[in-house]
This record gives structure tokens, C-alpha cells and sequence, in this order.
């Protein structure tokens, strides 16, 4: 699970459009700003949901790191399963978050067996964003945005 590569390079990227029927021309303008390096992922596989988990990052600007999970226990229909997820926001500058026990012990725990292999039930992904608003005739908002987020599946127990 190594760092990708950027598919945009950090920088300012304009957008214009002609316009049409319902909504006129625009240019939306965003900074991508430099990638982020979520360093201890390889040591999470497994999280225990009674204890608060270390996020740690290098890079990402000076934005926010966003820190997302989820996870599903999938019952024996559709009525008897269920998920949930989470979301919490960090300054990319301080380079660590931890997701405290309370909101992890919110997901389901467990992993699924399909034809005996144990697949991890949830994931956790780390990234940055950058949201910038525009304007242009026929909308009440436009938000250009960049993300940048890697992402991992785990058994959450």
C-alpha cells in the first residue's frame, strides 16, 4: 500500500464553461495543493473498537484531512442488516488525529465468509479537499472541488 502517484499535480486549475439552457457560462477556479501520505496505514488491518485509533499523516497543504469509516454487518436478509459511518475532520498541519473509542464503537463489528474467505467488513479512507465556491447565472451555488484520498479495507472488532 504505497503512495499513488498524483493524478493532478499541485497547483491552480481553472474550469470554464459555454453555458447552456438552464445554467450560463462560468469559470471555477481551485487549488490542488500537495499530497497526502496517511503513514501508519499499513499497520492497521484490524481495528478494536473499544480503544481510540492513531491516524497519522505526512504532506496535505495546509487544508483539512478528512478521516472516514464505515462499516456493514449483512444479516440474513435485507431487513437484518445494517451499517453506519463516520466522519471526522483534522488540520492537514497537524499531522495526527485520533478517533476516539466512542465513535468507533458505533459501527458494527465483525467480518463477513463468503465460500470460507473472510472479507473485512468496513473501511477507513484518509485524504484532503479543497472546496471553492463560483458563481454563474441559473444556480444559487457552485462549489468546484479537489480530493485526494486513499483508502483501505478492515475488519472492525
Amino acid at each position: 500500500s504505497g503512495t499513488q502517484p498524483a493524478y493532478l499535480r499541485p497547483g491552480a486549475y481553472t474550469f470554464t464553461g459555454t453555458g447552456g439552457a438552464d445554467v450560463g457560462a462560468f469559470q471555477a477556479s481551485i487549488t490542488a495543493g500537495s499530497s497526502l501520505n496517511w503513514t501508519n496505514q499499513s499497520s492497521i488491518t484490524t481495528v478494536t473498537r473499544s480503544q481510540d485509533l492513531p491516524i497519522t499523516w505526512s504532506g496535505g497543504g495546509s487544508g483539512t484531512v478528512t478521516i472516514t469509516g464505515s462499516s456493514i454487518s449483512i444479516g440474513s436478509s435485507l431487513a437484518t442488516s445494517f451499517g453506519a459511518s463516520f466522519v471526522c475532520f483534522a488540520n492537514a498541519s497537524a499531522g495526527q488525529f485520533t478517533v476516539p473509542s466512542i465513535v468507533l464503537l458505533a459501527l458494527p463489528a465483525g467480518s463477513q465468509s463468503v465460500g470460507g474467505i473472510s472479507i473485512p467488513n468496513g473501511s477507513l479512507s484518509v485524504g484532503t479537499s479543497t472546496t471553492a465556491p463560483f458563481t454563474a447565472p441559473g444556480i444559487d451555488q457552485g462549489f468546484a472541488s479537489y480530493t485526494d484520498t486513499t483508502g483501505k479495507s478492515v475488519n472492525f472488532q
